[in-house]
C-alpha cells in the first residue's frame, strides 16, 4: 500500500498537479483551433485541393481524386473530433459525408467548394498566435479570446474541443 501511496505523489509532483502554463494552454488552445480551422476548411470551406482531370461519375456527380494526403472519410472526421465536439462535430461530419468518398480506395471530392474562411492554410497557425489571448486556464477549461470573440475549450480524449463553430463562412 506504501507503493501506491508514494507512487501517486510521485506522478502528482511530476506533473504539477495539472496545472497548465500560459505557454502550455496557448500551445493547447493554438492545436485545437488549427484543427477546428483544418475542419471547417475541409467540411465548409474551399475544401481538399482535388485533380480537375482525374474524375469518377457516379450519378448525376461528378467526383474529383483528392490531391492531399488523405486516404478515407474518417480521417477527415478524425479532425473534426480535434477541434469540435456536440452538434457542430456533427453537422461539420455530416457535410464531409455528403462532400467526400472513397471509390476503388482513393478519396474523392464533389469538388464543390464552399467560401473562402478568415485565414489562409499555410499560415494559420502563426496568424492564429498573432490574434488569440488566454483569459483563463483551468483544469478541464481553457478560455480564449480569438479576434475580440470569447471561446471555451474543454479538454476530452487529450483534446481542447469547442462546442461553438469557431470558423464560420462569412
Amino acid at each position: 500500500m506504501k507503493k501506491v501511496v508514494i507512487g501517486l505523489i510521485s506522478i502528482l509532483l511530476l506533473t504539477g498537479c495539472g496545472k497548465l502554463t500560459e505557454e502550455e494552454a496557448k500551445t493547447a488552445a493554438l492545436d485545437s483551433l488549427e484543427n477546428a480551422f483544418l475542419a471547417s476548411y475541409i467540411a465548409d470551406g474551399i475544401g481538399l485541393a482535388v485533380f480537375a482531370d482525374q474524375t469518377i461519375e457516379e450519378g448525376d456527380i461528378t467526383w474529383y481524386k483528392v490531391a492531399d494526403n488523405y486516404s478515407t472519410v474518417d480521417e477527415l472526421k478524425e479532425i473534426v473530433d480535434k477541434g469540435y465536439k456536440g452538434d457542430v462535430a456533427d453537422d461539420l461530419k455530416e457535410t464531409i459525408d455528403s462532400k467526400y468518398k472513397v471509390i476503388d480506395g482513393t478519396l474523392y471530392s464533389t469538388g464543390t467548394g464552399g467560401c473562402a474562411l478568415p485565414y489562409e492554410i499555410e499560415t494559420v497557425r502563426e496568424d492564429l498566435s498573432e490574434d488569440i489571448s488566454i483569459k483563463e486556464i483551468k483544469s478541464s477549461k481553457i478560455t480564449i479570446t480569438l479576434n475580440e470573440t470569447e471561446y471555451t475549450l474543454s479538454k476530452k480524449s487529450g483534446n481542447w474541443l469547442s462546442e461553438i463553430q469557431i470558423f464560420k463562412c462569412n
